[in-house]
This record gives structure tokens, C-alpha cells and sequence, in this order.
């Protein structure tokens, strides 16, 4: 019987070591992803935020992110920030900033445009941008592709560096 309590407390104490080692893994697998992100761009500033909001209809299309002016995004001067998701696929690009928040303007957006090119192809580029019809289908455009690019269904696109606001690379 005293064997049996002391095998029960054993089986408590780690029960608990296993949830309390199931949080260390999950902030372990959040520090690996967001490490990623960093040294994928190490040669930029990562600042990591979350979204306020997301797009409210067709007059109000811009996200929201908690991140501004004091957290050093200042897009006075015609300054802007690329915005990447916790994959470091592009989402958008930084728009306008506020003091403690920032308003994103989304890739699929009519006014949005990056230079890009085909992943492992750094000869030709062309120009990604959104699109009106396509935004409902959750597509954007690719055009002004140069004749002979090697562009087929299923390769990656993205950025070339070109343009001076996204650095190469991002997947679009």
C-alpha cells in the first residue's frame, strides 16, 4: 500500500513536469520562428507586432498593427516598411504610422506594387501589384513579365530588392 501512494505521487509529479515541459515547447517553437524571421533578414530591423484590425469592406482596406512612431516605424519622408507574416511570406507594406499604431496596406491592395521575379531566376523581373477584380479571389497580378522569364504554375515568387522598400527574397 505505501509502495502503491509513493508510484501515485510519482505519476503527479510528472504529470506536471509534462505540462510544464508542453509550455516550454511551445515557447520554445514561438523563439525558434520569430529567430527565423531575424536571421532570414539579418542584415535588417525585425519588429515583431500584432493586428489591431483587419480590413473592415472596400472603403476601409488597410490593416492595423500595434506598432508606431515610438516603436521606430516613421514613414514621414516617404519612409516605408515592408510587413511579413511569422512566415516571412509579404503581406504588405507600412503605410502611414501613428504613435503607438500603424496602418498596413495589404498586398492584394489596388494601389499596392512590388518589383519581383522568379525564386533562383535574377535576370528578369516584373512587377506584382493588386487588383480590383482579382482581390475578391484572393489573387493579385503579375505583369510586365519579360519575354523568355522561366514563370510556370507552382514556382515561387519573390521580391527582387529592386525598388529600394522590400529587400529580396520575401516570398509573395
Amino acid at each position: 500500500k505505501v509502495r502503491i501512494e509513493e508510484l501515485e505521487d510519482e505519476v503527479g509529479k510528472l504529470n506536471r513536469e509534462i505540462n510544464e515541459n508542453k509550455e516550454k515547447i511551445k515557447a520554445y517553437e514561438e523563439l525558434k520562428e520569430a529567430l527565423n524571421l531575424v536571421t532570414r533578414f539579418d542584415d535588417s530591423k525585425v519588429l515583431g507586432s500584432v493586428i489591431l484590425n483587419e480590413e473592415l469592406g472596400p472603403y476601409h482596406d488597410l490593416l492595423r498593427i500595434k506598432a508606431g512612431r515610438k516603436q521606430g516605424l516613421d514613414t514621414s519622408g516617404n519612409v516605408s516598411y515592408p510587413v511579413v507574416d511569422r512566415n516571412s511570406t509579404l503581406v504588405g507594406r507600412v503605410h502611414s504610422s501613428e504613435t503607438f499604431s500603424s496602418k498596413v496596406m495589404p498586398l492584394l491592395h489596388e494601389a499596392f506594387s512590388v518589383s519581383a521575379r522568379v525564386e533562383g531566376y535574377y535576370r528578369s523581373s516584373f512587377r506584382v501589384r493588386g487588383d480590383v477584380l482579382l482581390r475578391e479571389q484572393g489573387l493579385c497580378l503579375g505583369d510586365n513579365i519579360p519575354e523568355g522569364t522561366p514563370l510556370k504554375v507552382g514556382d515561387l515568387i519573390v521580391t527582387s530588392g529592386e525598388g529600394g522598400i522590400f529587400p529580396g527574397g520575401i516570398p509573395i
